[in-house]
């Protein structure tokens, strides 16, 4: 009888995209194969690749080698950082006005999914910092970084300091809001950094945008 060891699928429902199956199963005894379908409309099927071993320790590890080759940039990123449930991390990311932010969490789980048209999404489920409520959201779009570890931005993250005396101090942002090099100035300040999606697209004033 065939065992299946471990199996996903990406894409499907209304996402934009391809759609594939990754599916690990123990053909016979000492006998694993871990094959990569592209799912076709009508039901049909293309083999897009295939490994084979005799122990299920290499198969498990021929499942997660072809999951990141065809998983998107976003799932990549998530399943390249293998957080563990219970472990603290940071998720350092621009929030909707294009600001950076650095979100303290703790990790319960997550899973590869679409989300709408999008078809590379992760679902995460997670507990904020100093919070007991568990809460679940979707990574789709943009860039981010994951972050072993509680971390906080500094102070002036971003900015200089244009004048600065015993009574005020005046200072500006470095960057517009989405701007790309404030991941490259993250990249300096925080520590053990896992993962990092550059989801950076250039606009048409030629700048760079996360």
């Amino acid at each position: 009888m065939i065992r299946t060891v471990a199996h996903q699928e990406l894409g499907g429902g209304y996402a934009m995209g391809p759609r594939y199956t990754v599916d690990t199963a123990e053909l016979e005894p000492g006998v694993f194969e871990t094959m990569v379908l592209r799912n076709l409309p009508f039901g049909d099927a293309d083999e897009m690749d295939c490994k084979r071993t005799d122990n299920e320790v290499q198969a498990r590890q021929d499942f997660r080698e072809l999951l990141m080759n065809y998983a998107g940039k976003t799932q990549n990123a998530f399943l390249k950082a293998d957080m563990k449930p219970g472990g603290r991390y940071t998720i350092f990311r621009l929030n909707e006005f294009g600001w950076p932010v650095a979100q303290k969490i703790t990790f319960e789980s997550m899973e590869l999914t679409t989300y709408a048209q999008h078809w590379d999404t992760v679902g995460m489920v997670y507990r904020p910092f100093r919070s007991q409520k568990s809460y679940r959201t979707f990574f789709f779009e943009g860039s981010f970084a994951i972050c072993e570890g509680w971390q906080d931005l500094p102070e002036n993250f971003g900015y200089e300091v244009l004048k600065s005396t015993s009574e005020v101090t005046v200072s500006r942002s470095k960057y517009l809001c989405f701007d790309s090099r404030y991941f490259e100035e993250m990249k300096t300040v925080f520590k053990n950094v896992l993962a990092i999606c550059e989801d950076y697209r250039t606009g048409m004033d030629g700048k760079v945008y996360a």
